[in-house]
């Protein structure tokens, strides 16, 4: 068990250093977050999938368990949060790099398991959020963003066929 933690923290360690997501990135991606989306996660969320949806309408089939047909709907405001929510939990914790490896292979093994899940649509939801908060914060540090989103991407579809 120490041996596949280990690994994972390896595997984890390559993907940042290939995406170069540096110190200062990861302090500038959490705090951006922190300003819009903890201010605003409602907005963030419809805006986001809706977003996604428009742009690969073909993915809304995966949520259509939680009404995504109707992104003002309770159900889908629940789960849309709680993806984010997801999401926002690695953002805190790209600067602890052994415990960002731990989340990041869990959602890894729970992302694997969702039939005609696409790395397409992750990158989508990014490019959706890179550009509200773009739309939001005068200075956005869109290259910080990519750099780190583009991390967190490659480690929870790493397991994706």
């Amino acid at each position: 068990m120490k041996v596949l933690a280990i690994f994972a923290c390896l595997v984890v360690g390559v993907v940042v250093v290939k995406g170069n997501c540096d110190e200062l990135q990861k302090i500038r991606v959490q705090n951006e977050w922190n300003l819009v989306y903890n201010n605003h996660r409602d907005v963030v969320c419809k805006a986001a999938f809706r977003s996604l949806f428009k742009l690969s309408p073909e993915s809304k089939a995966l949520f259509s368990k939680f009404d995504s047909d109707d992104t003002n709907s309770p159900k889908f405001q629940a789960h849309c949060t709680r993806v984010l929510g997801g999401l926002s939990s690695v953002i805190s914790l790209l600067g602890n790099a052994e415990v960002y490896a731990s989340q990041i292979q869990h959602l890894a093994a729970f992302h694997s398991n969702i039939p005609n899940l696409k790395i397409i649509y992750f990158e989508q939801l990014g490019q959706a959020l890179e550009q509200i908060f773009a739309g939001t914060i005068k200075d956005f540090d869109n290259k910080a963003w990519k750099s780190c989103y583009g991390n967190i991407v490659n480690g929870v579809t790493a397991q994706l066929q």
